[in-house]
Formats: structure tokens, sequence, C-alpha cells
């Protein structure tokens, strides 16, 4: 496997610096020297004194070079040719112009794949963010959602309850085991029913018995968390209050019927 120590733009410049030496008059084995005297590279400095002593001991430059290891085989090949046929100079010069053109190629197809990689990139960060903050937003809506479930539900099964026991005394407030509640009347097969809707342990809950059943507040169904729910009626105008977690909900509802005291 060969070795390589110099970048496509580096044996340009190597090229063509070499091409100014010769028309120079300077030959090519000292020619590497000074290169080798310019480099700040440690290793490639090595490698291009390495080439100039064993031109100085008299090998041809393009086996130095290619004992050397560092330089690809058609570089080394089109040298070769170049100092068989004297000239050199001509073929490094267009050896320069090669690799320079081959450089800018590599450069073009480089930023050409980097463009969209650094589009698909910044794509990807947007979508992140944008996830990010949707999760975020969605966490607070949720939050919210969750924080007012209990007072919204109360409300809205006891306006559905209330509106289907909207008739002539269906609607009324009294009071179970000492909670008040609110009563809602009904007569099933000419039995009278009551259910009662009101707030025990912290919790809504829902009675539904025979009228004078005697049942207590825990007889009831539990139907979720609440801290506080009170009714107040008055001029066929049913106010629902209730507290959950310290925020206080409100809503009145209309009745058609006339109610009153259970």
């Amino acid at each position: 496997m060969e070795k390589r120590t110099f970048s496509d733009a580096e044996l340009a410049d190597l090229c063509e610096e070499l091409a100014v030496t010769l028309e120079a008059g300077i030959p090519v084995g000292e020619g590497f020297l000074l290169l080798a005297g310019q480099e700040r590279d440690g290793g490639r400095r090595a490698v291009l004194h390495g080439i100039y002593e064993r031109i100085d001991r008299g090998e041809p430059a393009d086996e130095a070079m290619d004992a050397a290891g560092a330089f690809p085989a058609y570089l080394v090949r089109m040298i070769g040719l170049g100092a068989a046929t004297g000239s050199l100079d001509r073929v490094l010069r267009a050896l320069g112009a090669y690799w320079k053109s081959r450089a800018r190629r590599r450069e073009i197809v480089r930023t050409a794949v980097s463009y969209p990689l650094l589009l698909l990139g910044a794509f990807a960060v947007s979508l992140l963010l944008v996830l990010a903050l949707g999760a975020l937003q969605y966490r607070e809506i949720s939050g919210v959602l969750d924080e007012q479930y209990g007072p919204r539900t109360a409300q809205s099964y006891i306006a559905a309850k209330v509106r289907r026991h909207d008739h002539a005394d269906g609607v009324a407030l009294g009071s179970l085991g000492g909670c008040g509640a609110l009563v809602l009347r009904e007569e099933i097969e000419g039995w009278d029913y009551v259910t009662y809707i009101y707030c025990y342990d912290n919790g809504l809950y829902e009675l539904f018995c025979e009228a004078g059943s005697g049942l207590l507040p825990e007889d009831g169904e539990r139907l979720l968390d609440l801290d506080s729910l009170s009714f107040d009626l008055a001029d066929g105008l049913l106010r629902v209050t209730c507290t959950d977690g310290g925020e206080r909900y409100e809503t009145c509802l209309a009745l058609r019927a006339e109610g009153g005291a259970a």
C-alpha cells in the first residue's frame, strides 16, 4: 500500500517549485534539498531530504521518490519519463497543473457533499428544537388540563344530571348525613327515588336510592377527587361552585321547572 504523505495541493506546489528550480538551472537533487529546508512539517521534511540524499548518491529522481513511498505511482512514472526525455521542467509544470486541478475538484466534491450534510444537520437541529418545544408545551397544557380535570368534569356531570331531572320538584337542595347535597327526584314505576350529589372525604359522590332509605354519605359511589362542592338555588338559577387544588370554579344552570328544598 503506497504511503501518502503529501496532499493533492501540496503535490501541486512541489511540482511547480521543482519546475522553477530546474528552470533556474538548479539540479533536481538540490531542488529537493531547498524544498526540505522550507518545509515546516518534520515528516515531509525528512522525506524530501531523504530523496535529496538518494539523488546525491546517484539514484535517478523517480527511483528516489519511489523509494520514499510518499508519492503516487503516476507522479513517479511521469517524473521518470520527463527525466529520460530531457523535458523534466515541462513535465513538472504539467504535473503541477494536474494536481492543482485535482485538488480543486476534490474541494468542489467535498463542498458539494458537506453542504447537504450541513443542511441536513440544520434540519435535524431545527426538528429537535421543535420537538423539544412541542413536548414542553404539551406538558404545560397537560398539566393545566390535569389541574382542571376534577372541577370541569364535576360541573359537566352535574349539568347533565340536572338537565335530566329538570321537571317540577325534580331539582332541590338538601343534605345527606350532614353533607350539603344536590337532590334530584324522580318516580320509577310509582316509587319515589332520589339521587344525591355531594362532596365527601375530598371526593365527588353520587348516591341513588329510594326516598327515605336512611343511607349515609359513605354509602355513595366516589366519582372523582374534589376538595369541596357547594350549591345555591334561587329564582330558578342553580349555582354550582367547586374547588380543587386551591382553584375555584363556578357555573350557573338555569332551570325550566321550579325546585326547592328537599
